[in-house]
């Protein structure tokens, strides 16, 4: 009588007890007609200086979009067919002999110099959304944007020394960077490391490599809410460039957070800053460049009605 009490207690316990109650796995979320907002906001600062004269070039740019996701199909893996569209973007620039350049594309005002270049891409961007597919750890395959779009961007001035930026493989990398591909539930302990590389080839610079490593935390209470934090910090390295160019990174540093809700699987938020330091040589002309760069992306409840 007293074995048979004890399994009724441990089976009551484990039915019962939320200590013993089954996690709630980490993974992406999605139902269909799901809508998910986001705000990115990358501010960045640079300096040129070109070789041992005292001549600099300082230019500041801050860039705000805003997005919408939208779940419109499921499959019985758990991968969802998504369309992103920008509904929003705000762009400031100062340079140095130009007055400060503002465009905002729910603006009828008409932007002058260098914002008005890029008008054409912003106006691509907005105009209507692209699609992929995304799988319940996070993975993002079959990204395709229009070709309107990417016309639009290879219209850009300079938009050649960006190289596969301007692709269906280039826009996805950046996409996958931005978002946060989940560990296996057997390595999810707090410590485990895991890195990630991608590669962008371009005609001027060679190719670009980066490595992100990923860190999870564990959890952590954030103004009331339980989420699951990551750290991610990216080294970035150019291969041999064409023509002659030299290009090296003499100095980087990035450090940036991750914030995932389990419950609602999904990313709430990620910061990451990067200062990095380049040496440039072409054509016998020596340049430096340094680049200090903070990308925001929040997840909001609806759209900003105007930037804050």
């Amino acid at each position: 009588m007293l074995i048979s009490r004890s399994v009724c207690c441990l089976v009551l316990l484990a039915t019962c007890s939320p200590l013993l109650a089954v996690e709630t796995p980490l993974i992406w979320k999605f139902q269909v007609g799901d809508e998910h907002h986001y705000r990115m906001t990358q501010n960045m600062d640079m300096e040129m200086s070109f070789g041992a004269t005292d001549r600099k070039i300082e230019t500041g740019m801050q860039q705000v979009l805003d997005m919408t996701w939208k779940i419109e199909q499921v499959d019985d893996q758990g991968q969802a067919a998504v369309t992103q569209s920008v509904d929003r973007v705000q762009m400031d620039m100062q340079a140095p002999g130009q007055q400060e350049m503002h465009y905002d594309t729910d603006s009828d005002d008409a932007p002058a110099g260098f914002a008005a270049m890029l008008v054409p891409l912003y106006k691509a961007m907005t105009a209507e959304p692209f699609g992929m597919t995304m799988s319940s750890r996070g993975e993002i395959k079959d990204l395709k944007m229009s070709e309107a779009l990417i016309k639009s961007m290879k219209a850009v001035p300079g938009a050649a020394m960006l190289g596969e930026m301007f692709s269906d493989e280039g826009f996805k990398n950046m996409m996958q960077q931005s978002s946060l591909i989940l560990p296996k539930p057997e390595d999810l302990e707090p410590g485990y490391e895991w890195t990630t590389n991608t590669e962008m080839k371009n005609p001027q610079f060679g190719v670009l490599k980066i490595e992100a490593t990923y860190r999870y935390l564990g959890p952590r209470e954030v103004e009331g809410k339980p989420f699951e934090v990551f750290s991610i910090a990216m080294n970035m390295d150019f291969g041999e460039a064409p023509g002659g160019m030299q290009m090296e990174i003499t100095g980087q540093e990035s450090h940036g957070e991750i914030l995932f809700s389990r419950e609602d699987g999904r990313l709430e938020s990620s910061k990451m800053q990067q200062h990095t330091e380049m040496s440039i040589s072409a054509a016998s002309q020596e340049m430096t460049q340094t680049i200090d760069q903070t990308v925001i992306l929040e997840h909001v409840e609806k759209q900003p009605a105007e930037q804050e």
